[in-house]
């Protein structure tokens, strides 16, 4: 067992490596890749949002695989969080992981790059939006004729912090 944690229900949850398993005061439940979705069975750490969410963190089902090692449950559906810039090593799974007074997960790798934070409330599943054109006038100032120099506008994923 590598980790417990109290659900909004009062329900004790732990993480193993056979999957999650929930105690309600008097019943075992298992949560595992066959019977639910969860992405590996080899969890580590758990939390839970106000908003009904569950929130996961495992080694993945292959070592060194890449990929996301966080996942969240909600509405009954696992959706794997992948922040930019993360990267599996040796240690595989997010080692920090809690979720604030305000819904949002941080969680963070001891030897990764940084920490991470998850709003469920700022997610949505449209593209961002571009960002703006860059552009120059000059000279400044200007008593009769300018140059206007225009940037064409980036089309990256802006990233988050």
């Amino acid at each position: 067992m590598y980790f417990l944690a109290e659900a909004p229900d009062g329900a004790i949850w732990a993480c193993t490596e056979s999957g999650l398993a929930r105690f309600d005061g008097q019943n075992w439940t298992t949560l595992n890749t066959g019977n639910s979705g969860l992405p590996s069975n080899k969890t580590r750490r758990i939390a839970f949002d106000k908003a009904g969410g569950m929130y996961v963190t495992y080694w993945p089902t292959v070592q060194g695989a890449t990929g996301a090692t966080v996942a969240e449950l909600r509405s009954g559906v696992w959706t794997e969080l992948m922040p930019p810039g993360w990267e599996n090593t040796v240690n595989e799974a997010a080692d920090a992981f809690i979720v604030d007074s305000q819904n949002r997960l941080w969680f963070a790798e001891f030897t990764g790059p940084g920490v991470y934070r998850y709003d469920p409330m700022l997610v949505h599943t449209e593209n961002p939006a571009a960002e703006p054109a860059q552009f120059s006038v000059f000279p400044n100032p200007a008593t009769e004729q300018v140059t206007l120099n225009i940037q064409a506008a980036s089309t990256a994923w802006p990233g988050c912090g």
